[in-house]
């Protein structure tokens, strides 16, 4: 049961760029635990500090002030979100930069198939051939379908 569950909020690895979907786990569920620090906190505040019928409302003066408490709630917050963000922009350039030994696959799009010629001299039909482990970079082009027809239509 315990396998499932683990499975279920941590799916196994199937991707050379699976550190996207960990940012994505960690981002989804520090939200979660921010999200319910937060609410908690107003829930158990307002209650706490709610108006009683005959009570006289306290005004705080205005030495309830901390300088260092103010300067945490800045420091902490940029703190992980510049961890975050270089976490983010080494996977994102890990993703988008080609290996040099990456097997170079043109790929032509037309109107009802796909055409996929491969470096040593063989062309296949609707059906992409990729050896396994080893980085493959697709560069796409179109045969019968113009650009300039397909972004002049959102012009009008």
């Amino acid at each position: 049961m315990l396998d499932r569950l683990t499975e279920y909020f941590f799916p196994k690895q199937v991707s050379t760029f699976a550190v996207i979907l960990i940012t994505y786990i960690f981002h989804f569920y520090s939200s979660v635990a921010l999200f319910l620090i937060v609410v908690f906190g107003m829930v158990y505040l307002s209650i706490k500090y709610r108006h009683r019928k005959g009570e006289e409302l306290k005004l705080t003066s205005s030495k309830d002030h901390s300088n260092l408490l103010e300067s945490m709630f800045f420091i902490i917050p940029l703190i992980l979100v510049s961890i975050t963000f270089v976490w983010g922009i080494r996977s994102y350039l890990k993703m988008v930069i080609v290996p040099d030994d990456a097997i170079e696959i043109k790929v032509t799009g037309q109107s009802w198939f796909w055409t996929f010629d491969y470096p040593d001299g063989g062309t296949t039909l609707n059906e992409l051939v990729v050896p396994s482990n080893k980085p493959v970079k697709l560069v796409l082009s179109s045969k019968d379908v113009s650009t300039q027809l397909l972004h002049s239509c959102y012009e009008k």
